[in-house]
C-alpha cells in the first residue's frame, strides 16, 4: 500500500470503529429502555388492579406511546450506525481489494436487509428475520397493554 492508501485505510477503519460502537451504545440504550419500560408498564398495570390507584391505568396508554417513540429513537440511531458502517465496510473492501469484511453481510441475514420494503425491520411478508419478531412482539405487548387500560 501506498502511503496515501495507508492513510484513507487507517481513516476508514477509525471511522467503523465509531460507528459500530456508536451501534452497540445506542442498541444498549434500547434495549435497557425496552427492560426498564416492561417493569415500569407492570407496576403500574398492578397498581391500577388496586382501588387505590386505579387511576394509573390512564398513564399506560400515554406510557406506551412513549416508550414506543423513544425506543424509535434509539432504533433510528442504530440503523443509521449500521448503514454508515456498511459503506465503510464496502469502501475498505474496494481499497483493500478483498471481501475482508462481512459483517455488514452478516447483519443484512441476522437482522434485516438495509434495502427493501419493511418498516422497523417487519417485512411485509410472513417471513421475518428474528429482529421483525421482536418488533411484532413489543407491538402486540403495547397493544395488549392499551388493551389492559381499556379494559380496567
Amino acid at each position: 500500500m501506498t502511503s496515501d492508501t495507508t492513510l484513507a485505510w487507517q481513516t476508514l477503519h477509525h471511522q467503523l470503529e465509531r460507528m459500530r460502537e456508536m451501534q452497540g451504545r445506542y442498541s444498549n440504550l434500547f434495549y435497557e429502555l425496552i427492560v426498564i419500560s416492561l417493569i415500569v408498564l407492570l407496576l403500574l398495570a398492578a397498581a391500577s388492579m388496586t382501588d387505590t390507584l386505579r387511576g394509573a391505568v390512564l398513564l399506560i396508554p400515554f406510557y406506551v406511546i412513549y416508550v414506543g417513540v423513544h425506543s424509535a429513537y434509539y432504533l433510528s440511531y442504530v440503523v443509521w450506525a449500521r448503514i454508515y458502517a456498511t459503506g465503510l465496510e464496502q469502501k475498505l473492501n474496494a481499497l483493500l481489494k478483498e471481501d475482508l469484511l462481512i459483517a455488514h453481510r452478516q447483519e443484512a441475514v441476522y437482522l434485516f436487509p438495509l434495502h427493501g420494503k419493511q418498516f422497523a425491520g417487519v417485512r411485509l411478508s410472513l417471513k421475518q428475520t428474528f429482529i421483525g419478531f421482536i418488533t411484532i412482539h413489543f407491538w402486540l405487548m403495547g397493544a395488549a397493554a392499551i388493551g389492559l387500560s381499556l379494559y380496567r
